[in-house]
């Protein structure tokens, strides 16, 4: 009873471990799929979201393949027939095909992620240029906006100074008790600028330098705030896109050389053990 359950019991061990090295790879492999939909490998912001996504995944199937190579290790170390390590040989051979098609994939990862990565942070450098160029572009526009109102203001007090019919208006305006309070306050503000000119003709053209020069410094402020922004967007930016290359490229190379020394790892056990089998027939012989 015990001999039965101690040569039943590895070859349960062996179809346990070869299952969950398939699980894990067969879930690593539809994930890829579904990371790949829909595909746009043109667009060098895609394909670099696409390749990081993939190195953070790519340790999970090698440790499917290393689930798979124990199992076949168990089999082989247990003894089975000539059927069994057929099949054995089988998964070994699978298994290190698909670490070699890994091992290329990851090696050729590293130099595209590199490339496509370095083209998706002058992309997006380009953007955050063109961005903060809009906004200085409006707050121009501004600027213009501003020293127009001003001289359509100094036209129309100069229009109101020289024309006694529109003061005659203006007053009787002030005097009619319906008008709304906002309305009446903004004609109070007219007449005092009217009579502060008429007193000192300079004065029109003090306050509206004054206006001019506080706009401007508003605006200058805001231009330097966006220039500011600007820069703290391409330093972490370019902090940004360093690590991640750094990181992706080096995980992308070290799954390259795992899978490949996986892959490599296989060469030459089928003559080693059929030397073994040999040795064993002649020293049974010779015995």
């Amino acid at each position: 009873m015990k001999a039965e359950l101690s040569s039943v019991s590895p070859f349960f061990t062996a179809l346990i471990l070869k299952l969950a090295g398939i699980i894990l790879i067969l879930g690593t492999l539809v994930d890829f799929i579904f990371l790949t939909l829909p595909p746009n490998f043109l667009n060098n912001e895609w394909l670099s979201s696409w390749i990081t996504e993939c190195v953070g995944r790519g340790t999970i199937p090698m440790i499917g393949i290393a689930l798979i190579l124990f199992g076949v290790w168990v089999e082989r170390s247990i003894g089975t027939d000539s059927a069994s390590q057929k099949i054995g040989r089988g998964w070994l051979l699978g298994s290190l095909i698909l670490a070699g098609i890994l091992g290329l994939l990851f090696l050729l990862s590293a130099p595209i992620y590199f490339n496509s990565s370095r083209l998706a942070s002058a992309a997006a450098s380009r953007r955050i240029n063109e961005e903060a160029t809009q906004a200085e572009q409006a707050l121009n526009s501004q600027l213009e906006a501003l020293n127009s109102q001003l001289e359509v203001q100094r036209a129309q007090v100069s229009a109101l100074l020289s024309s006694p019919e529109q003061l005659a208006q203006l007053q009787e305006q002030l005097q009619n008790a319906e008008l709304p309070a906002e309305q009446q306050q903004f004609l109070q503000e007219v007449q005092k600028t009217l009579q502060e000119v008429q007193a000192n003709p300079g004065a029109l053209d003090q306050k509206i330098e004054e206006a001019r020069q506080e706009g401007l410094t508003q605006i200058q402020q805001e231009q330097a705030q966006v220039q500011q922004e600007r820069e703290q967007a391409q330093a972490a930016l370019t902090a940004q896109m360093r690590q991640s290359r750094l990181r992706v490229t080096t995980g992308s190379l070290l799954l390259a050389v795992g899978y490949l020394a996986i892959a490599g790892s296989g060469t030459g056990k089928p003559k080693s053990g059929k030397s073994k089998a040999k040795t064993k027939k002649t020293r049974s012989r010779n015995g």
